[in-house]
């Protein structure tokens, strides 16, 4: 019973399902709240005389994947 009430809390929504339209929906709000943090401090860190950093690409390559 714990297995299948967890698999039920884990799995997502799919394409179909009444509820996919509002999980789309949140998940893209949550990712791309995300990506602009993500940005932001790649910008502020940038402007540190001395400091460089890359692009936090991570955060892309994972928001495409989900």
């Amino acid at each position: 019973m714990g297995q299948a009430l967890l698999a039920s809390i884990v799995t997502p929504p799919v394409e179909g399902d009444a509820s996919y339209p509002l999980f789309q929906t949140e998940k893209e709000s949550i990712l791309g709240a995300l990506q602009e943090k993500a940005d932001m401090v790649y910008h502020e860190l940038n402007k540190i005389p001395g400091v460089q950093v890359g692009r936090l690409a991570c955060l892309t390559v994972h928001v495409s994947l989900l």
